[in-house]
């Protein structure tokens, strides 16, 4: 598995990592509000003629709608550098299915920590791969709120007549963004539209007004113009050794 490297600032209901640490010094486990990684084990090994270590992680998708071995790409850092300053060079990775919703990373790094270390820091980074450009909210009403689909939240919905008032909140750039009406398999644009955007909060307060009157129950499409490479970082210090 290839290494990814960090790019992201979580945004608000993509809530940022969180630790549940069994001591004040060793992070076993975080999460957001879509995945807990959890550290399992550190194992003395050897791989290709490299002595050195095995480390082993589990991630787990914390909501059914994505599957942890199909929705997410995982790994851990290249290299690691303890307290010493010693580097530890990542030689083979590998991430194994538990099941759809927990998967396994487990990573080889040489040489192997000396005596004196008893934990050593790590980052998990996980990469969500389930994100479209196109998002369909099917079964709208004239009134509702938190509607989410594909992270694109649509915190409030409101109809008079024919015209569609939402406030609007997602994980990618709002720039771009274009709104339809999906009627006996037609998508209907707005013919006239007015928008204010928050670029700090990437939140967009929009009205769209509709030729004819909207109907009771509806269904929008919603095109992102791009989507932004969303990567997560993840934590841990782990025991070097097992009790």
């Amino acid at each position: 598995m290839k290494v990814i490297m960090p790019l992201l600032a979580l945004l608000l209901f993509l809530s940022g990592c969180q630790d549940h640490s069994p001591s004040n010094d060793l992070v076993m486990a975080a999460e957001n509000n879509r995945i807990q990684v959890s550290f399992d084990r550190l194992e003395e090994a050897e791989w290709e003629g490299n002595k050195g270590f095995y480390i082993y992680v589990t991630a787990s998708s914390l909501l059914d709608t994505y599957k942890a071995e199909d929705d997410f790409l995982f790994a851990l850092n290249s290299t690691i550098t303890d307290d010493n300053s010693e580097v530890y060079q990542a030689l083979f990775s590998e991430t194994i299915a538990n099941d759809e919703n927990s998967v396994t990373i487990k990573q080889f790094y040489s040489p192997f920590p000396g005596h004196s270390l008893d934990s050593l820091d790590i980052t998990v980074y996980a990469k969500p791969t389930y994100y479209k450009r196109k998002v369909i909210f099917q079964d709208l009403e004239k009134e509702m709120s938190n509607q989410i689909m594909n992270d694109l939240f649509l915190e409030t919905v409101s109809v008079q007549g024919n015209e569609i008032q939402l406030q609007i909140f997602d994980i990618h750039d709002l720039h771009g963004l274009t709104v339809s009406l999906l009627q006996d398999n037609e998508e209907i644009y707005p013919a006239f539209s007015r928008t204010s955007y928050d670029p700090n909060q990437n939140f967009l307060t929009a009205s769209y007004e509709f030729t004819n009157k909207v109907p009771d129950r509806f269904t929008l499409v919603f095109k992102r113009l791009k989507l932004q490479e969303q990567i997560w970082e993840f934590p841990l210090t782990i025991p070097i050794k097992q009790n």
